[in-house]
């Protein structure tokens, strides 16, 4: 994986990314495309629980919170 490139699941609080690919598996690509991690969408870490499972994340002007186990199927390529 290239240097600015990550799962999102590694976001931290505060950062921003912007969506490069999900996973291959269609329901979980289907689900996560409708929930906004679209390519080319815009995400920024919001929020982390208190033992770091889940994280909210903002996108496409909505606070969705997601599993460590399905945000890192997601692929992010960091803003600097």
């Amino acid at each position: 994986m290239e240097e600015n490139k990550k799962p999102m699941s590694l976001l931290a609080e505060g950062e921003r990314a912007v969506v490069e690919s999900s996973c291959n598996e269609p329901v979980m690509k289907r689900r996560l495309f409708d929930l906004g991690f679209a390519p080319g969408s815009s995400v920024q870490c919001v929020g982390v629980a208190a033992f770091g499972d889940p994280k909210a994340y903002l996108v496409k002007n909505t606070v969705i919170a997601l599993r460590c186990e399905d945000s890192e199927k997601i692929c992010v390529k960091c803003i600097d």
